[in-house]
């Protein structure tokens, strides 16, 4: 019943930060085609209302990180130089959720970001 309720807890968390992950993706596709960082940082921002979100950061198609939010929690987080592949990770008590970012089926990027799990 613990392993059950563990694995519901994961699926609902990682349901959650992908829905989460699309909304600023979504938003964030134009910062990106039109190199609007400023735009970019705003959209990452907005993940602010989310506690268990910690860090985001949103990359280039060619893996350059091109904006970045952390929480006061986060402040010194540290994001992967390059963009790892699309997927999620989970390590202790963070989750990690690579999304992708793209508009009219063209890929421009990806999401990055870190939260707190358990």
């Amino acid at each position: 019943l613990l392993l059950y309720d563990l694995r519901k807890y994961e699926r609902s968390l990682l349901a959650d930060l992908t829905a989460q992950a699309e909304i600023v993706a979504r938003a964030s596709a134009p910062a990106i085609q039109f190199n609007d960082q400023a735009a970019a940082r705003n959209n990452l921002a907005l993940l602010s209302v989310r506690p268990t979100i910690l860090a985001a950061a949103l990359y280039t198609a060619s893996g350059e990180r091109f904006a970045e939010w952390r929480s006061g929690a986060a402040a010194d987080h540290a994001f992967p130089a390059s963009l790892p592949p699309a997927g999620h990770t989970i390590a202790g008590d963070r989750v990690v959720l690579v999304h992708p970012v793209s508009e009219h089926g063209e890929t421009l990027g990806a999401i990055h970001l870190t939260a707190q799990y358990g």
